[in-house]
């Protein structure tokens, strides 16, 4: 991961600064560590569902947590796997896929708006990395306790966020800033599985027991 190559867009960016670098330096020293975890980049992104459960998953009932602006590309992959509820929450805007209900709320809320085991198949694609890392450990956790069978997390990191389109988003919404991504270590606490995809973009699961 290169930190330093970054460091010019990021003063041009609406970041904390010291407060990012921080935790982007924090981050680099686990991914060193656990570089063993690394695999290559996935062709698609169907892949990263059968790189994490063998196979597409599927069930009743699926809940997607930071819909963002523009949807959720990744549901669109799960719609024909799932009977029961589709649903996509944002806290600012929820554009859903078709065939999926939406719902404006905080991700940290799930647990108390739906009770635990309340959907086979939880997922947050990147979302995380924009929420910082308590908000982001609380949700990581709600969501092993309302799914029934999965929790799904990716997240990508900050030369992600800024090269010259994402840069102009973030620059337009400012719920888009990137605050790092998860403690790798802290997804591991909570009994999720992870993979550094092309070694610093996280891929976790999560199979209840």
């Amino acid at each position: 991961m290169d930190i330093t190559g970054s460091l010019e867009e990021l003063r041009k960016s609406s970041y904390d600064y010291s407060a990012v670098i921080a935790r982007e330096k924090i981050n680099d020293a686990l991914f060193k560590k656990y570089a063993y975890l690394n695999i290559p980049n996935l062709p698609d992104h169907p892949s990263h569902y059968t790189l994490a459960f063998g196979d597409m998953p599927c069930g009743d009932g699926a809940l997607d947590i930071g819909t963002g602006g523009a949807g959720t590309f990744m549901c669109f992959n799960l719609l024909d796997n799932f009977k029961g509820r589709h649903l996509q929450i944002d806290p600012f805007e929820c554009r859903p896929c078709t065939g999926w209900d939406s719902k404006i709320m905080k991700g940290e809320d799930i647990l108390k708006e739906f009770g635990e085991n309340s959907f086979d198949f939880v997922q947050c694609t990147e979302t995380l990395e924009h929420v910082g890392q308590d908000v982001a450990r609380d949700i990581a956790e709600q969501m092993t306790k309302v799914c029934r069978k999965y929790a799904f997390i990716t997240c990508c990191g900050l030369s992600h966020h800024l090269g010259p389109e994402n840069a102009a988003k973030v620059k337009e919404n400012k719920f888009l800033d990137y605050k790092g991504q998860p403690d790798i270590e802290m997804l591991m606490s909570l009994g999720y599985q992870v993979r550094l995809m092309g070694g610093y973009q996280i891929i976790s699961w999560f199979i209840k027991k």
